[in-house]
């Protein structure tokens, strides 16, 4: 369960955080067409606004008891949002799709740190948490893969293939995955 919650963190900021934090700038200028810096403004402002709204549904709804199905369901979402946000060329959807993004991020990251904390024993709690934190290490290695996608490619197919990774990554995960599915804390 304990590494099924990791490589989900890992996958969702691996393949969507990572294509969306290295990649807003160059959307905001070549997509939406606004190289003077308000789009991208006000695209992070959505990401803001999105990862409070998660903050406070997670705190609000914190009795909710099946976290793994919880947490499936939202690097799914985010996967999701990603590959929209690629379809999308106007400024207002997009703050629309990525503050949606970030509540499934959000969801994910706090609630898999949750199962993590809750369900590993005191004595290991430090170092399985220092591995956890590893998702964060490798968000600058998807973003050189975004990268390198966008420069083959362009910002849209980039992020299209990081979405459709997260949701094929989720699948795989999912397939050996059916004590984090049934987790109940």
């Amino acid at each position: 369960v304990t590494l099924t919650a990791i490589l989900l963190s890992l996958v969702t900021t691996f393949t969507t955080m990572a294509f969306i934090s290295t990649q807003a700038p160059v959307f905001a200028a070549l997509v939406i067409g606004d190289d003077s810096g308000g789009a991208l403004g006000w695209m992070l402002t959505a990401m803001g606004g999105g990862g409070f709204v998660g903050t406070v549904l997670i705190a609000r709804f914190s009795n909710f008891q099946r976290k793994g199905q919880l947490v499936m369901v939202s690097v799914a979402g985010a996967g999701i949002m990603l590959i929209a946000m690629a379809q999308v060329e106007t400024l207002l959807l997009t703050m629309g799709l990525i503050a949606v993004q970030q509540i499934f991020f959000n969801t994910v990251m706090i609630t898999n740190n949750t199962i993590v904390q809750s369900i590993t024993v005191d004595e290991m709690r430090g170092r399985v948490m220092g591995v956890y934190m590893l998702d964060i290490g490798f968000q600058p290695l998807g973003g050189v893969i975004a990268g390198i996608l966008a420069s083959i490619y362009s910002v849209s197919v980039s992020w299209m293939i990081g979405g459709t990774a997260c949701i094929v990554s989720l699948a795989v995960i999912s397939a050996f995955a059916g004590p984090f599915r049934r987790l109940r804390i």
